[in-house]
């Protein structure tokens, strides 16, 4: 009887129907392997074992160094980075491969959304080729994202936002609508124009070389 009623619990739980499986790979498995020995011993070296942490760390700090923030929070609560004048600053990061690009907001809370409202407060959403290029960056700040984050966790905190504090802002709506700039990074401006062309949808996808900019023009 339980196996039968094992039977009948995976016939109701649409879990059990998602998913793509393949036969393990040996040669990925081998291959990946050796190559993260490499990272292995950066991780060792500066005691950041977790490869998530490690990840993370390397792509926030990578972008503040880049935007002019010189510190980078090692800590996983608070801002990713800041500077020496009171400046911090917030990283989304993304693959290319994504489905959809926008800075992506977890658990986000009542004093994390009004702290940008601040204008202490800088917003970084970058897009990586592979977990060492980054193709580019889109750079800037506006208080009407406080806003914005501030609404969203209210309508959780009242049950009408879902399961999780989650909060996500369109590339097209920090362009268009919250004027951010559009940095070119690992990429030339001709590329990161190419790259849009061939992946991004509506105005994102009509972006000229016109609309990259250079990071030397960041003071």
């Amino acid at each position: 009887m339980e196996h039968v009623y094992n039977i009948n619990m995976q016939a109701h739980n649409t879990l059990f129907g998602t998913g793509n499986f393949e036969v393990h790979n040996i040669d990925f498995l081998k291959e990946t392997k050796e190559a993260l020995k490499s990272i292995s011993e950066v991780a060792y070296k500066y005691g950041k074992l977790d490869i998530d942490t490690l990840l993370n760390e390397f792509h926030d700090s990578y972008i503040g160094e880049k935007l002019g923030f010189d510190k980078v929070n090692v800590n996983k609560h608070g801002f990713d980075c800041c500077d020496n004048t009171g400046r911090f600053l917030e990283s989304k990061v993304s693959s290319a491969s994504a489905k959809s690009y926008g800075a992506t907001f977890n658990d986000t809370n009542i004093d994390k959304a009004n702290a940008f409202k601040d204008s202490n407060v800088w917003l970084a959403y970058s897009i990586w080729a592979d977990p060492a290029t980054p193709i580019c960056v889109v750079y800037g700040q506006h208080k009407d994202i406080g806003s914005f984050l501030e609404e969203k966790v209210r309508k959780f905190k009242n049950g009408k936002g879902g399961v999780r504090s989650t909060q996500t802002i369109s590339l097209t709506n920090l362009l268009f609508k919250y004027g951010f700039k559009l940095y070119a990074l690992d990429y030339s401006k001709e590329e990161v124009v190419k790259f849009f062309q061939e992946n991004g949808k509506g105005k994102v996808k009509k972006l000229t070389i016109n609309d990259v900019h250079d990071l030397s023009e960041i003071k």
